[in-house]
């Protein structure tokens, strides 16, 4: 004989489902694309001497979203839609154009798509280009000597404007009817 299903209103642990659910699946695959066409950020920062470092420009750029992961564990909306889309368009046609800054844009608009942003924290998005290969080519030029400690700055002021600017707000409650 079937049982009814639980009718007491507690959430049952499903594992890996409940997981998958929480971590977002389709914002992981989307981040996992972008990150995956932006793959030659490793070697441009491993062989050009004025993209060294620019790993630890993207690690403290993406402070805020280590920190904002923690609304996972409280069931909160993490993500934009609309980030991750553009992310996806850009990396996508960067691809198919073979334009690698396309495919660090659309790395950058994934990882902030990660992120619920609001119009006070969007100098943090302007601030991804501290570690993107852009930067080193645009200072070999103008300020070859600075771009280390340009890409450092400019990652800990984008940083730093975020977390000074206010959270977005929960999604509100509906109204008992």
């Amino acid at each position: 004989m079937k049982q009814p299903p639980d009718a007491s209103g507690t959430a049952k642990d499903n594992g890996l489902w409940d997981l998958l659910v929480r971590l977002r699946l389709a914002e992981a695959t989307v981040f996992a694309y972008c990150l995956w066409h932006a793959r030659d950020l490793l070697a441009a920062w491993q062989r050009s001497p004025h993209d060294r470092l620019g790993w630890l420009a993207l690690f403290i750029w993406g402070l805020p979203i280590l920190c904002r992961g923690r609304h996972l564990e409280k069931g909160r909306p993490l993500g934009q839609p609309h980030l991750l889309a553009l992310g996806l368009f850009l990396s996508f046609i960067g691809e198919l154009g073979s334009l690698n800054l396309l495919n660090h844009l659309g790395l950058a608009s994934a990882l902030a798509g990660l992120v619920g942003l609001t119009p006070r924290q969007l100098p943090w998005v302007v601030a991804a280009i501290s570690w993107m290969p852009l930067l080193g080519w645009v200072g070999s030029h103008l300020f070859p000597f600075m771009v280390l400690p340009m890409r450092l700055a400019l990652a800990t002021a984008g940083t730093g404007f975020f977390f000074l600017s206010p959270a977005p707000p929960p999604e509100a409650a509906p109204c008992p009817t």
